[in-house]
């Protein structure tokens, strides 16, 4: 009988090994999603490690994502605005959206020091 593996242990795989190939600059998360949307939704908190705007991408070494995946470090796609917002090395508290084939950050807040 095959085994069984849990989708909160694939998902964190396939979406850090999809990310880096799979995201271009014309790839942006839609503005808002629409309200009828029922994707669902964590609460991300980490540390911005990096910054790609070609890419419409930021690299956060997060938290563990309750309910998702652990601890890591992992690119997210974001709105291009956002570039204009953050920096390396502030900490964040975002929503992070999983849908089917998709993935990426809104409601992006910089903790206040």
């Amino acid at each position: 009988m095959p085994m069984k593996t849990p989708l909160r242990i694939l998902l964190p795989v396939c979406l850090l090994l999809a990310a880096p190939a799979a995201v271009r600059a014309d790839d942006a998360p839609p503005a808002t999603a629409p309200a009828t949307d029922n994707a669902p939704r964590y609460a991300l908190h980490g540390t911005i490690v990096g910054l790609f705007p070609e890419k419409g991408m930021l690299l956060i070494k997060h938290e563990e994502v309750k309910g998702l995946m652990k601890a890591m470090r992992m690119g997210f796609r974001v709105q291009p605005e956002v570039f204009k917002q953050v920096k390396k090395g502030e900490t964040i508290d975002a929503t992070l959206v999983v849908r089917e084939d998709d993935f990426y950050l809104e409601n992006i807040k910089v903790e206040k020091r």
